[in-house]
């Protein structure tokens, strides 16, 4: 279901279809009813993070299948697992996701108690 229907690399924006609708996605913005609730990224962003390689996990491109670097799992664990985390890391993961993609400079910002529960999860 979350396979895009396309990826635009260049402009980091893909097209997902909804159960209704398609959206337009980017890494900062999804028209989808849960980032418009929870104003985080949703699993459309997650997924589009995925496609242009932002994570530090090897995914197929059937989600119910990945390999990683760390370990394995799967495209919905992986989005159950960071929907666990809580709101200030993800707003951190989502900063860093955009310095990456927008501004194309490294992380370095963070200090240790501020990502220590990405890097417990094995998130970074």
């Amino acid at each position: 279901k979350l396979t895009p229907l396309s990826i635009d690399s260049a402009k980091q924006t893909g097209l997902f279809q909804g159960s209704t609708t398609r959206y337009d996605v980017s890494l900062d913005h999804c028209p989808c009813g849960d980032y418009r609730r929870r104003k985080l990224p949703c699993k459309h962003i997650y997924r589009l993070a995925m496609e242009l390689g932002l994570f530090n996990y090897d995914f197929e491109s059937d989600i119910s299948k990945s390999k990683s670097r760390v370990s394995s799992v799967s495209f919905s664990d992986f989005i159950d697992l960071i929907e666990k985390l809580s709101e200030e890391s993800q707003r951190i993961l989502l900063f860093d996701l955009r310095k990456i993609v927008y501004d194309k400079t490294p992380l370095c910002c963070h200090s240790i108690s501020d990502i220590s529960e990405l890097v417990n999860n094995g998130i970074y």
